[in-house]
């Protein structure tokens, strides 16, 4: 993917950073400095901005390392009514730095634009010897885009510092309706001669009679610092987003790349030195015979690679226990010094020697164990962020020959931790309080005289008008619900968790499928099965509802050489089900 950003309020040049590089898109965790005051003091500038900065530190800092960023909700992207580029919806989101990305308002977006504007910019890269980076990419015919949204601050409202002018103007490149500059309407903070560039879709002017609408949060009414003669102060800082393109190769789209820096990848990193160094050091004929010894087994013929096996896996344990890059263990286990992979002894018999390389072959694999162990569990800590890119990805778009054919908002999208969101996608809470709120607010007893009250006899006589289930639950002090406690105990003993997975296992091309006979008459289904070496076991059934649980209802398809109960009613088979031992 190219890092590179265009506004979407004019062409915007932004230095990205590929994953894993070195310099972050934003500062990390850093000690907060907040500002203390007390009668007497004389306030600067400096200590204002200090307050406001620790207020935007910590505000930052809880959405990057509590909600994490992403989308929270809305900024879907969608086609035209009338155009060829595309639209983006209202929404909210949270940039890898933790800053807040509000889009308050639909902005259509020039996609065409945007990707010449890339395109230009690719080919207009000096060329380097060595090259740095591949020859530029050209309009392909049909490409594959993605939208992305950035973070901008945009300061506005300029004012003359009084310290600093010699007139009592505040003209600061404000302008009345005549443009003189003489300071008698300058209450918008810019000219109304002064139009601000074009965002997406929208119209930038302020006073005669322009727009003074925010919803653009690129211009305004507002003028931008870079546009403020020397002298002027900005009294305002508009947050401000930028919406451009980026290339999309596909990486960002496959599952590693969606897992990066999570708990499973971490354990991969875990495991994945392990195998090269062992590799790189032992020979098959080595890993295999020093595999044996860690099971005890030493046969004499293969000593000689026992030998040479185990000391080669000494040292790439030790290498492995040196190259951990996440360092849960200071100093190397005692255990190393138990290795001894020493050739045979003079007075050594074989026995012993085999007995020997058994015992340092175990050390090494329990050293193995114990660097997986403890680093598994170290990768349960979840680590902080350090995003290189401080870009939002909206979707991905369709581009061909000028206008944007397929939009998916889920391609590269990622959501922030939003209870919101969980809400939305997993509505158990609402539902589980709306069963609490029944249950709990459900009026039992009554309070007052105009509160009417639960009658539990009423409510019996309904259930049980005559009395002889209330009779059965009490008699011989509830032995009913004795029996019922001793039922359940006895079936939870006979669940294993083994019968709770289910099993599968694909059919042969001579699986014979008993769907094809229910409804038919019994002696011709007898005849066809005993045909395809199925035996049949007959049961004739009173009712349909007699069929077991475990029928074969959902796949009804049998091995030959197996036997089958097949369940007859009215002289027709109704259902199958598996043969029980007493059957066979």
């Amino acid at each position: 993917m190219t890092h590179s950003m265009y506004s979407a309020t004019g062409m915007t040049s932004f230095a990205g950073h590929e994953p894993g590089c070195a310099c972050p898109a934003c500062q990390g965790l850093a000690s907060l400095v907040r500002p203390r005051f007390f009668a007497g003091q004389v306030l600067t500038e400096i200590d204002l901005m200090e307050l406001e900065r620790y207020a935007i530190t910590t505000h930052r800092m809880h959405n990057r390392y509590l909600h994490g960023w992403g989308i929270v909700c809305g900024l879907d992207l969608a086609c035209e009514d009338c155009g060829d580029g595309a639209v983006v919806r209202p929404g909210y989101a949270l940039d890898p730095c933790g800053r807040d990305l509000i889009v308050p308002g639909p902005q259509h977006v020039d996609v065409a634009r945007l990707i010449r504007d890339c395109i230009d910019a690719e080919r207009a890269k000096p060329v380097c010897d060595p090259p740095l980076v591949g020859a530029p990419k050209g309009c392909d015919s049909d490409e594959h885009w993605c939208v992305t949204l950035r973070y901008r601050e945009s300061p506005t409202r300029p004012v003359t510092p009084l310290a600093q002018t010699r007139s009592r103007s505040c003209a600061c490149g404000c302008h009345n309706g005549n443009g003189n500059g003489n300071g008698k309407d300058c209450g918008c903070g810019c000219g109304g001669a002064k139009t601000t560039a074009p965002t997406a879709g929208w119209t930038c002017t302020c006073g005669a009679g322009g727009s003074r609408s925010t919803q653009a949060c690129g211009c305004v009414d507002y003028v931008a610092a870079a546009d403020l003669p020397p002298g002027c102060e900005p009294t305002r800082i508009v947050e401000c987003f930028d919406i451009g393109v980026c290339r999309c190769d596909g990486e960002c789209c496959n599952l590693a790349s969606r897992l990066e820096g999570s708990f499973p990848m971490r354990v991969v990193e875990c495991i994945r030195p392990v195998l090269p160094i062992f590799n790189r050091r032992l020979s098959t004929r080595e890993q295999y015979v020093t595999a044996n010894a860690v099971f005890g087994d030493v046969k004499l013929n293969d000593q000689f690679y026992a030998q040479n096996g185990i000391c080669k896996l000494y040292d790439a344990v030790l290498e492995l226990w040196e190259r951990d890059p996440l360092r849960t263990t200071c100093q190397l286990p005692l255990e190393f010094q138990e290795v001894d992979c020493s050739p045979q002894r003079d007075q050594e018999s074989a026995e012993a020697y085999s007995a020997r390389l058994v015992q340092a072959a175990q050390v090494l694999m329990l050293l193995v164990i114990t660097y997986l162990r403890d680093c598994l569990c170290h990768a349960i800590n979840p680590p902080c962020p350090e995003p290189c890119d401080d870009r939002v990805i909206l979707g991905c778009v369709t581009f061909h020959d000028g206008k944007v054919t397929q939009i998916c908002n889920l391609e590269c999208r990622r959501y922030a931790g939003s209870f919101v969101s969980r809400r939305y996608w997993f509505p158990i809470g609402p539902v589980v309080l709306w069963l609490l709120g029944t249950l709990c607010c459900f009026p039992l007893v009554g309070y007052g005289r105009n509160r009417s009250k639960v009658g539990i006899g009423r409510w019996m006589q309904i259930a049980d008008p005559s009395g002889n289930l209330r009779n059965l639950l009490q008699e011989n002090d509830f032995a009913v619900a004795k029996t019922w406690k001793s039922q359940a105990k006895y079936a939870a003993s006979k669940v294993r968790p083994s019968q709770l997975v289910m099993r599968w296992r694909p059919p042969s091309d001579n699986a014979v499928n008993l769907a094809k006979f229910e409804g038919s008459p019994a002696g011709d289904v007898e005849t066809a099965l005993n045909d395809a070496n199925v035996r049949p076991i007959i049961v004739e059934v009173s009712h349909p509802d007699e069929l077991p649980i475990n029928r074969l209802g959902a796949i009804p398809v049998v091995e030959p050489n197996t036997p089958v109960r097949t369940f007859v009613y009215r002289g027709r088979v109704i259902g199958f089900a598996p043969a029980r031992p007493e059957d066979v």
